[in-house]
Protein backbone atom coordinates (compact mmCIF):
# COMPACT_ATOMS: atom_id res chain seq x y z
CA UNK A 1 0.00 0.00 0.00
CA UNK A 2 2.71 2.06 0.75
CA UNK A 3 4.23 1.73 -2.62
CA UNK A 4 1.21 2.29 -4.46
CA UNK A 5 0.50 5.35 -2.62
CA UNK A 6 4.60 6.97 -3.31
CA UNK A 7 4.15 5.94 -6.69
CA UNK A 8 0.74 8.06 -7.16
CA UNK A 9 2.14 10.62 -5.52
CA UNK A 10 5.31 10.83 -7.89
CA UNK A 11 2.95 10.33 -10.95
CA UNK A 12 1.05 12.97 -9.84
CA UNK A 13 4.31 15.37 -8.91
CA UNK A 14 5.16 14.70 -12.39
CA UNK A 15 2.04 15.90 -14.12
CA UNK A 16 1.71 19.06 -12.23
CA UNK A 17 5.52 20.13 -13.35
CA UNK A 18 4.52 18.87 -17.28
CA UNK A 19 1.60 21.14 -16.80
CA UNK A 20 3.59 23.88 -15.33
CA UNK A 21 6.41 23.79 -18.08
CA UNK A 22 3.71 23.74 -20.25
CA UNK A 23 1.86 27.11 -19.15
CA UNK A 24 5.55 28.88 -19.01
CA UNK A 25 6.10 27.85 -22.86
CA UNK A 26 2.54 28.70 -23.90
CA UNK A 27 3.15 32.34 -21.71
CA UNK A 28 7.04 32.58 -23.86
CA UNK A 29 4.70 31.57 -26.95
CA UNK A 30 1.79 34.54 -26.56
CA UNK A 31 3.82 37.22 -24.60
CA UNK A 32 7.02 38.07 -26.87
CA UNK A 33 8.30 40.37 -24.32
CA UNK A 34 9.06 37.35 -21.81
CA UNK A 35 10.94 35.53 -24.13
CA UNK A 36 13.69 37.58 -22.79
CA UNK A 37 14.23 35.43 -20.08
CA UNK A 38 15.35 32.43 -22.12
CA UNK A 39 17.96 34.55 -23.97
CA UNK A 40 20.56 32.62 -24.06
CA UNK A 41 18.82 29.59 -25.22
CA UNK A 42 17.28 31.61 -28.08
CA UNK A 43 19.55 30.18 -31.19
CA UNK A 44 19.65 33.33 -33.40
CA UNK A 45 21.11 35.44 -30.27
CA UNK A 46 24.69 35.21 -29.67
CA UNK A 47 25.57 35.89 -25.76
CA UNK A 48 28.63 36.75 -23.19
CA UNK A 49 27.18 37.47 -20.03
CA UNK A 50 24.48 38.91 -19.46
CA UNK A 51 24.74 40.79 -23.10
CA UNK A 52 22.93 38.65 -26.39
CA UNK A 53 22.80 40.42 -29.73
CA UNK A 54 21.63 39.55 -32.73
CA UNK A 55 24.48 40.27 -34.74
CA UNK A 56 27.89 38.94 -33.60
CA UNK A 57 29.89 41.73 -35.24
CA UNK A 58 27.64 44.01 -32.73
CA UNK A 59 28.84 42.53 -29.67
CA UNK A 60 31.49 44.91 -28.56
CA UNK A 61 29.19 47.57 -29.35
CA UNK A 62 26.69 46.63 -27.42
CA UNK A 63 28.71 45.37 -23.87
CA UNK A 64 30.32 48.85 -24.35
CA UNK A 65 26.69 50.44 -24.25
CA UNK A 66 25.79 48.38 -21.67
CA UNK A 67 28.64 48.46 -19.36
CA UNK A 68 28.51 52.81 -19.73
CA UNK A 69 24.68 52.48 -18.84
CA UNK A 70 25.39 50.25 -15.79
CA UNK A 71 27.47 52.87 -14.44
CA UNK A 72 25.10 55.84 -14.82
CA UNK A 73 22.04 53.73 -13.58
CA UNK A 74 23.74 53.23 -10.54
CA UNK A 75 25.08 55.94 -9.47
CA UNK A 76 21.29 57.75 -10.35
CA UNK A 77 19.63 54.49 -8.26
CA UNK A 78 21.97 52.79 -6.17
CA UNK A 79 23.78 49.04 -7.39
CA UNK A 80 21.80 46.39 -9.23
CA UNK A 81 21.24 43.08 -6.43
CA UNK A 82 21.66 41.49 -10.20
CA UNK A 83 23.05 42.52 -13.41
CA UNK A 84 20.06 41.76 -16.23
CA UNK A 85 20.47 40.17 -19.26
CA UNK A 86 19.57 42.52 -22.05
CA UNK A 87 19.04 41.74 -25.67
CA UNK A 88 20.29 44.06 -28.66
CA UNK A 89 18.60 43.98 -31.63
CA UNK A 90 20.28 45.06 -35.00
CA UNK A 91 17.77 44.42 -37.22
CA UNK A 92 13.55 44.84 -36.90
CA UNK A 93 12.92 41.18 -36.78
CA UNK A 94 14.79 40.66 -34.18
CA UNK A 95 12.90 43.14 -32.25
CA UNK A 96 9.45 41.53 -33.41
CA UNK A 97 10.02 38.70 -32.03
CA UNK A 98 10.20 40.21 -28.44
CA UNK A 99 7.02 41.97 -29.53
CA UNK A 100 8.76 45.62 -29.47
CA UNK A 101 6.33 47.20 -32.17
CA UNK A 102 8.03 50.76 -32.24
CA UNK A 103 9.08 51.02 -28.28
CA UNK A 104 13.03 51.81 -28.94
CA UNK A 105 13.93 49.63 -25.75
CA UNK A 106 11.62 47.72 -23.50
CA UNK A 107 12.28 45.80 -19.92
CA UNK A 108 10.09 43.00 -18.77
CA UNK A 109 10.59 43.21 -15.11
CA UNK A 110 13.39 42.74 -13.48
CA UNK A 111 13.38 39.28 -16.46
CA UNK A 112 15.89 41.19 -18.69
CA UNK A 113 15.65 44.31 -21.27
CA UNK A 114 15.10 43.99 -24.86
CA UNK A 115 17.40 47.17 -26.83
CA UNK A 116 15.42 47.74 -30.73
CA UNK A 117 17.30 49.02 -33.37
CA UNK A 118 16.97 52.43 -33.02
CA UNK A 119 17.41 52.03 -29.19
CA UNK A 120 21.33 52.21 -29.39
CA UNK A 121 21.63 55.09 -27.35
CA UNK A 122 22.49 55.50 -23.55
CA UNK A 123 19.93 57.26 -22.04
CA UNK A 124 17.32 54.67 -23.65
CA UNK A 125 19.36 51.87 -22.34
CA UNK A 126 19.15 53.79 -18.64
CA UNK A 127 16.29 54.41 -19.13
CA UNK A 128 15.19 50.70 -19.57
CA UNK A 129 17.73 49.75 -16.44
CA UNK A 130 15.70 51.71 -13.86
CA UNK A 131 12.78 49.90 -14.75
CA UNK A 132 15.08 47.19 -13.87
CA UNK A 133 16.27 48.52 -11.25
CA UNK A 134 12.07 49.85 -9.91
CA UNK A 135 11.19 45.94 -10.01
CA UNK A 136 13.98 44.73 -7.91
CA UNK A 137 12.84 47.62 -5.02
CA UNK A 138 9.11 47.20 -5.54
CA UNK A 139 8.45 43.83 -7.21
CA UNK A 140 7.64 42.92 -10.31
CA UNK A 141 3.65 43.08 -9.70
CA UNK A 142 4.62 46.84 -8.55
CA UNK A 143 5.80 47.59 -11.74
CA UNK A 144 1.85 47.07 -13.04
CA UNK A 145 0.09 48.97 -10.55
CA UNK A 146 2.19 51.93 -8.91
CA UNK A 147 1.41 55.27 -10.40
CA UNK A 148 2.72 56.05 -14.12
CA UNK A 149 4.19 59.35 -12.94
CA UNK A 150 6.78 57.47 -10.70
CA UNK A 151 7.39 54.97 -12.71
CA UNK A 152 7.53 56.39 -16.06
CA UNK A 153 8.51 60.30 -14.57
CA UNK A 154 11.49 58.82 -12.64
CA UNK A 155 13.09 56.89 -15.66
CA UNK A 156 12.41 60.06 -17.80
CA UNK A 157 14.18 62.26 -15.38
CA UNK A 158 17.01 60.29 -14.19
CA UNK A 159 18.24 58.73 -17.51
CA UNK A 160 18.87 62.08 -18.54
CA UNK A 161 16.64 61.99 -21.57
CA UNK A 162 17.54 64.88 -23.96
CA UNK A 163 14.21 65.37 -25.02
CA UNK A 164 13.46 69.32 -23.69
CA UNK A 165 9.50 67.99 -24.08
CA UNK A 166 7.95 64.65 -24.41
CA UNK A 167 4.47 64.17 -25.58
CA UNK A 168 1.78 64.01 -23.51
CA UNK A 169 1.23 62.10 -20.81
CA UNK A 170 4.95 61.61 -20.74
CA UNK A 171 6.12 64.86 -20.09
CA UNK A 172 3.27 65.52 -17.13
CA UNK A 173 5.10 62.44 -15.30
CA UNK A 174 8.36 63.77 -15.88
CA UNK A 175 7.44 67.02 -14.32
CA UNK A 176 5.67 65.36 -11.07
CA UNK A 177 8.26 63.20 -10.13
CA UNK A 178 10.84 65.88 -11.00
CA UNK A 179 8.51 67.91 -8.39
CA UNK A 180 8.15 64.87 -5.95
CA UNK A 181 11.93 63.75 -5.73
CA UNK A 182 13.20 67.32 -4.70
CA UNK A 183 12.32 66.11 -1.47
CA UNK A 184 13.13 63.26 -1.83
CA UNK A 185 16.35 62.43 -3.18
CA UNK A 186 18.20 61.37 -0.24
CA UNK A 187 15.56 57.97 0.26
CA UNK A 188 14.31 57.22 -3.10
CA UNK A 189 13.08 53.76 -2.46
CA UNK A 190 11.88 54.05 0.93
CA UNK A 191 9.92 57.41 0.07
CA UNK A 192 8.44 55.59 -3.34
CA UNK A 193 7.39 52.21 -1.59
CA UNK A 194 5.39 54.66 0.53
CA UNK A 195 3.80 55.41 -2.62
CA UNK A 196 0.57 53.38 -2.77
CA UNK A 197 -0.56 51.91 -6.24
CA UNK A 198 -3.06 53.21 -8.97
Amino acid sequence: MKNYLLLKAQKIMKVCLFSVACVFLLILMLIKPMRVALAHQLPFLSCQGNVCVDDPQQQEKAQKLYNQAIQETQRQVGNFHSRPTMVFCSIGECAETFGMEKAAAKAVGNLGTVIAPRGWQEFYIVHELIHDRQAEEWGNLAMLTKPKWLIEGMAYTLSNDPRPKLSPPFEQWRIEFKSWYRYHHQDLWQASKRIKSD
